[in-house]
């Protein structure tokens, strides 16, 4: 015989919706939302769909080796972390089962 489930087993703590609802410190949210924005003006600039449910992985493949060939506005290039930092943050912005496939953009950068 099973145990019964109590309130107690379907209430979440106050401070685990409090961290539900923040989801990260600001400096993580303002990085997360700046480079999901920069991927959306970039799609829009390409005449490409980055929302409202879901993008295509040639969206992030593309958008991705327009960042590889071009400079930062300090002339400088990506570094591979910083590559797969944004990947991370483009493509978790998407519902898990909706999510692009980003491993050949990680093995762009791999190479």
């Amino acid at each position: 015989m099973q145990p019964a489930f109590t309130e107690r087993d379907f209430t979440v703590p106050a401070s685990a919706k409090r961290r539900a609802k923040e989801r990260s410190a600001r400096n993580t949210r303002v990085n997360r939302d700046t480079t999901r924005d920069r991927f959306e003006e970039w799609c829009v600039q390409e005449g490409r769909i980055a929302r409202p449910a879901t993008t295509t992985a040639a969206n992030v493949v593309a958008c991705f080796d327009h960042l590889m060939e071009s400079s930062k506005k300090d002339g400088s290039q990506y570094s591979p972390d910083r590559l797969l930092a944004y990947l991370s943050r483009t493509v978790t912005w998407y519902p898990a089962g909706e999510r692009s496939d980003g491993s050949l953009v990680r093995q762009m950068i791999e190479d």
